[in-house]
Parts: C-alpha cells; sequence; structure tokens
C-alpha cells in the first residue's frame, strides 16, 4: 500500500491573474516494491534521429505534420497488478482501516509510463499500425 498526496496550482494568464485552479492526485511511487507493486517499468522515448527523419520525409513529400500531445496520458492507462493507496485527506470515509484501489496509474506510480505505453501500442495496431524494429516509438 503506499502512500499519497494532493498536489495544487494555480494558472495565471500573461498579466499575472489567476485563471484555473488546478489539483492533482498522486501516489508516492517510491514505495512500491518491484515485483509485488509492478514488473516492468521501461517505457520508450523517441530519438532525435527518428524526429529528425520523419520531418525530413515530410518536407521531401511536401506533406502536412500535425502533433499531439496528450495531457495526462500516463492517466488512461489501466493497472496490470492491483494497487491500494489510503484515502485522500479530507475525502476519508470508514476509518482508517479502508483504502482505495487504483483501477487507472496515477501520478507517481512507477509503471504509469510502460502501462500507458502498452495501451497506445495494443491500440495502434488494433487499427493496423506497425510498430518499427529501428525505433520502437515509430508506427507505420
Amino acid at each position: 500500500m503506499t502512500g499519497r498526496k494532493w498536489a495544487f496550482n494555480y494558472k495565471h494568464d500573461s498579466v499575472g491573474n489567476v485563471t484555473r485552479y488546478r489539483a492533482r492526485f498522486g501516489i508516492r511511487g517510491f514505495i512500491q516494491v518491484a515485483g509485488v507493486d509492478y514488473e516492468e517499468i521501461y517505457a520508450p522515448c523517441s530519438s532525435k534521429a527518428t524526429v529528425r527523419a520523419v520531418m525530413a520525409v515530410v518536407a521531401q513529400r511536401d506533406m502536412k505534420a500535425n502533433a499531439l500531445d496528450m495531457k495526462h496520458a500516463n492517466l488512461n492507462a489501466h493497472m496490470d497488478k492491483p494497487l491500494y493507496t489510503r484515502q485522500p485527506k479530507e475525502y476519508e470515509v470508514g476509518g482508517d482501516n479502508m483504502v482505495c484501489r487504483c483501477k487507472l496509474a496515477l501520478n507517481g506510480s512507477k509503471q504509469a509510463g510502460n502501462l500507458w505505453n502498452t495501451e497506445l501500442h495494443n491500440t495502434l495496431t488494433s487499427v493496423g499500425a506497425n510498430r518499427s524494429d529501428a525505433d520502437p516509438n515509430l508506427y507505420l
């Protein structure tokens, strides 16, 4: 069972006025135990050479390139093993004996990046994309 922590932040406009309030709930992943709470934590990262090669092909063929940034992508991955955490403060129900089971990966969990990569890979291959042997983040 891991600990938990709330992180609060403010978003400001160019003048400095508060425009949004943000709150994130994360777990203290450094408490997780390898082999018990997670098996794999590796998550691939695109190499500069791959990005440059793709952009060169786009420029050569006069194509249009779009970028996509998934905010909080890790939070969309389903946990592969049961992970329990204490209840968030101010939301405690049932006393100290009650805990929360995480169904989706949370900020701070060691395996979140790996689980998201697996989820993305399964989605892309289900629609016919093939993973490159040269770079695990390049799909054709």
